[in-house]
């Protein structure tokens, strides 16, 4: 079953009724989607004569956004002030919508799918999913799935994860790599928990910087020049991602 025909009102109802219908799966195959998450080196540079909301836990970090240690490598970035605009990457389709029941609080999480035009790149033979957490409900309501994504567009505003105050805000952004051949292969399952959760065992976790405009760097690192996005530019021939926070 798909949810192509569901609208963002109807995404909780049916989605519980199809999962109550499946069998509950163990998590720990879904644990490793962050098994094997090795740093990249990249380093965000902001641009100078813009005020960018700025990153505050890169991939493959162990340090959480309030400086704690997390208890597994970061498997997304996090970044975003109270309020901040969030937005589209890059062109690509609204996937999936669905709650997410965590221990931190319930939020809402949303899934981008891009293909190598909407990027403007050559690695033909890959799409690329883009998954966006700790939203509000009601800010997603001008979404429905199978919609098509405008870079740039505004997908919403950055929260606290699960809406509580004890928590610093942020959105959580994540990407993965996807063979052509199964972009639609999603597996949707309920956590021990009870936590909803997708899975595409082909599916390949990489470092939302890694689209970002590069410049290697003498000490072996390499410089992720953050792309502010504006509405009066031509994105026609540009490459990769654009910032996902709305810049001054």
């Amino acid at each position: 079953m798909r949810f192509n025909f569901m609208k963002i009102g109807t995404v909780c109802s049916a989605l519980s009724f199809w999962i109550g219908g499946a069998t509950p799966a163990v998590s720990v195959e879904f644990e490793l989607k962050g098994y094997d998450t090795y740093p990249s080196g990249l380093i965000p540079v902001y641009p100078s004569d813009r005020q960018c909301p700025q990153l505050s836990s890169l991939y493959a970090s162990w340090e959480d956004v309030d400086g704690s240690r997390r208890e597994k490598r970061h498997v997304g970035v996090d970044g975003g002030d109270f309020g901040d605009e969030i937005l589209a990457p890059a062109d690509g389709t609204l996937i999936a919508i669905w709650k997410r029941n965590r221990d931190l609080g319930g939020d809402w999480s949303i899934l981008i799918t891009h293909s190598p035009d909407d990027l403007n790149i050559k690695n033909k033979g890959f799409v690329y999913y883009s998954e966006f957490d700790h939203l509000r409900f009601e800010q997603l309501s001008h979404l429905n799935l199978n919609q098509h994504i405008s870079r740039g567009q505004r997908i919403a505003f950055v929260d606290r994860p699960g809406g509580n105050p004890a928590y610093l805000p942020e959105v959580h952004w994540e990407v993965y790599e996807v063979p052509e051949t199964d972009k639609d292969a999603l597996v949707w399952k309920v956590e021990e928990k009870g936590d909803v959760v997708w899975w595409n065992y082909s599916a390949r976790l990489i470092d939302p910087l890694y689209f970002m405009p590069r410049k290697k760097k003498k000490d072996g690192h390499s410089l992720a020049h953050i792309t502010p996005y504006s509405k009066d530019q031509n994105y026609s021939s540009f490459a990769g991602f654009t910032y996902i926070l709305g810049c001054r």
